[in-house]
């Protein structure tokens, strides 16, 4: 396991239907992309500036990905999600019978290992942000399942202690534990 690299998880994100579509302008979009490469590369101050200055909504998604909150929540960036829930950002995105939480993003979120307490702070922002432990996404998987998959035992931990069940079942009757097993992290078992 050590010096295989990670099998690339899929997103945990909604697919959009039609971004082009929905009325934001050109310099709308630019704005939001700005916000979001601030995200990505951790620039609290630049993530700031942009929502000062270009009166971008932080609570609407990037085009064809995840809301801003939902980003920094996958990349395990407590101060710039706590940045964005402070100005209204929102982190589920609902479509027709399910939905994606910043949870389940801040579990299947794609980042280098050794960010447990990120992880814990996002999570504990998220949770006073109205989140649930038990909001599932597609076909029924759950923050805790995606926290097994990718192998993130300090996660895992820590949403049992927050009370994720551990006997739900997603949509093909697998468990957190099966998840765990089947993608070679039995240690989080």
């Amino acid at each position: 396991m050590g010096g295989q690299p990670r099998e690339k998880l899929p997103s945990p994100w909604l697919p959009l239907s039609s971004v082009e579509d929905d009325g934001r302008s050109p310099s709308s979009v630019l704005a939001l992309h700005d916000l979001t490469r601030a995200i990505q590369q951790g620039d609290l101050p630049a993530l700031l500036s942009c929502l000062e200055h270009t009166g971008v909504d932080c609570s609407l998604p990037q085009p064809g990905g995840p809301s801003p909150a939902m980003l920094a929540a996958s990349l395990a960036r407590p101060e710039l999600l706590a940045a964005l829930l402070e100005r209204g950002a929102g982190c589920s995105y609902r479509e027709v019978r399910t939905e994606t939480c910043g949870l389940l993003a801040l579990a299947s979120g794609d980042r280098e290992e050794g960010r447990e307490e990120e992880e814990r702070l996002c999570g504990q922002l998220l949770l006073v942000a109205g989140e649930s432990v038990e909001t599932c996404g597609r076909q029924g998987l759950s923050p805790l399942m995606a926290a097994c998959r990718a192998g993130r035992a300090g996660l895992a931990a820590w949403l049992c202690q927050q009370g994720a069940g551990l006997d739900r079942r997603e949509g093909r009757g697998w468990t957190a534990l099966m998840f765990s097993v089947d993608s070679g992290h039995g240690q989080v078992a």
